[in-house]
């Protein structure tokens, strides 16, 4: 897959035929940038809930127990959903976001 890289182009600098993207108004980079934020902290934040929850309700006795299990759960789910998603984008022949990943 080709990687295509872009840049932004003044008006003076377009060619024949181009036109620029408009402006983006402040309000929607804000908001893009709040939503950016928000996606990114929710993978940290679910994480450190689950061991916060994991830790006030198994005794040490059952920490001992199940954490192992827990993990090794998590790393084949991460695995694992990475794959599919991989495959399905592949075969599918949609453009997304996991693209250069091949």
């Amino acid at each position: 897959a080709a990687i295509v890289l872009t840049r932004y182009t003044e008006p003076g600098e377009m060619g024949a035929g181009q036109q620029a993207d408009p402006p983006v108004r402040m309000e929607w980079r804000i908001f893009g940038y709040a939503l950016y934020f928000l996606v990114e902290s929710y993978g940290s934040i679910t994480v450190a809930c689950f061991w916060a929850y994991a830790n006030s309700t198994l005794t040490v006795t059952a920490a001992e127990r199940y954490y192992g299990t827990i993990v090794a759960l998590a790393q084949l789910g991460a695995i694992g959903g990475s794959t599919v998603a991989a495959a399905q984008t592949r075969d599918s022949g949609n453009i997304s976001d996991m693209a250069p990943l091949y």
